[in-house]
């Protein structure tokens, strides 16, 4: 397939989602740019770590509310955490700590018209730098924690970093999270393998931004998508932000305030576990975290994905201005990661069970709210999945839960259930 990229212009990115929701596969990027005091601490409701995840500018649980969970062990209280100290994390299915060398000898993006954030990751350069890139989008270190809400289970996605330097009021940098589909490689001949086919990458990716305006006090944030807008032709759409000068995307974002939470170390410099960080503490403004409900967003703009979204790699970037077609500058080798949004899955944990058990009920990862079915026999409740045991008739029974999903109707998942006659 031939394919052509478009510069894409902040007039385009204010179309309205509601106006894309035709668009088959949307591709989606998220760009996160932080910076301004008003945003307050969040907890995110999520079953990992314990007591949730508090987006609160620091690094460290029950910090400084008590039960509160963050990235990694605070000194006393029931907050959980995601990595020990040395950074490894207790679960590296959802959890990724990475580093990037001091700025001597650092890995970085050719300067180019190829190295924009809008063209084909095939087509970036990289070169090993005697002095890097500056110290304000010199990337130290990387981590992204993955769990899902409490209630709903619907997905949230943790991010943070820090940088080098903040270089004074106007230390401005933007470091991007990109969520692929296809895999992507770095190439020892500093060049980059992009298998997507849509201006490398997929319809359905996803990118979250985070920007450090005028040394980290003037936190915005917005919401892109990559989407095919004419044959062949992709560009970023915006869609959601907090920055009222794009009237339609911050719109949604006042409706749908609960779906990014973000934060700077906007209080002063932080404790850090020297053993992941190289060092005791970091600066003010040198530090921004972020989380999303990728579920939640997915749901709003009703885009049909049978499939779900499978990410395959996440890209930690810095760019030199907020504009899209910014040179970028310092990089983290891309993280082979394996994801899925968009999906349910239930099971019976006590099944088998004797005929003679108490009621069971289903446990439910993703999507919520569905209908319960099943052969004849088995004694159900269609909208709880509870299962009355001693009412059904010993057998083994398929139980089919039909589910609505980011703009997709009776979607369906299924799982096994045997209830077993009571031995004379």
């Amino acid at each position: 397939m031939v394919w052509k990229t478009t510069s894409p212009t902040f007039e385009n990115a204010t179309r309205s989602f509601k106006g894309l929701t035709s668009i088959s596969n949307y591709l989606f990027l998220v760009i996160l740019l932080l910076g301004t005091i008003g945003m307050n601490a969040q907890t995110v409701p999520v079953i990992t770590p314990t007591g949730g995840f508090g987006i609160d500018g620091d690094l460290k649980s029950n910090t400084p509310d008590l039960g509160i969970g963050d990235w990694f062990e605070g000194s006393f209280g029931t907050g959980g955490y995601v990595f020990n100290n040395n950074g490894t994390p207790i679960d590296g299915n959802t959890t990724k700590f990475v580093s990037d060398i001091a700025i001597s000898g650092n890995d970085r993006f050719l300067k180019g018209n190829n190295n924009k954030g809008f063209i084909s990751p095939g087509l970036w350069e990289w070169a090993t730098s005697p002095s890097g890139p500056s110290a304000k989008s010199d990337i130290k270190h990387a981590f992204y924690h993955i769990s899902r809400n409490v209630s709903n289970g619907d997905q949230w996605i943790m991010v943070g970093a820090d940088r080098a330097s903040v270089k004074g009021s106007n230390g401005t940098a933007y470091v991007d999270f990109s969520f692929f589909q296809g895999e992507i490689k770095e190439n020892s001949d500093g060049t980059f393998t992009a298998p997507g086919t849509q201006g490398g990458r997929t319809v359905g990716d996803i990118l979250l931004t985070i920007q450090f305006v005028n040394g980290g006090t003037n936190p915005l944030f917005y919401v892109y998508q990559w989407t095919e807008v004419a044959a062949n032709t992709f560009e970023y759409i915006l869609l959601l932000s907090n920055d009222s000068t794009y009237q339609t995307a911050y719109d949604y974002y006042v409706a749908n305030p609960n779906l990014v939470y973000a934060r700077v170390n906007i209080d002063g410099a932080i404790a850090s576990p020297s053993a992941a960080f190289g060092y005791s503490s970091i600066d003010q403004y040198k530090y921004v975290e972020s989380a999303i409900n990728l579920s939640s967003l997915l749901d709003n703009l009703s885009v049909c994905r049978d499939e779900g979204i499978g990410i395959s790699s996440i890209f930690v970037k810095t760019k030199s201005s907020a504009a899209l077609t910014a040179d970028l500058e310092d990089y983290i080798t891309p993280i082979s990661v394996d994801f899925t949004i968009a999906s349910a899955l239930i099971s019976y944990l006590e099944s088998p069970v004797c005929s003679n058990n108490s009621n069971i009920l289903p446990t439910i990862v993703g999507k919520t709210g569905g209908q319960f079915t099943s052969n004849s026999g088995l004694d159900i409740n269609q909208t709880t999945g509870e299962i009355n045991v001693s009412n059904s008739t010993p057998g083994t029974y398929t139980v089919t839960y039909t589910y609505d999903s980011y703009g997709c109707l009776n979607k369906t998942t299924t799982t096994s259930v045997t209830i077993s006659s009571v031995p004379a």
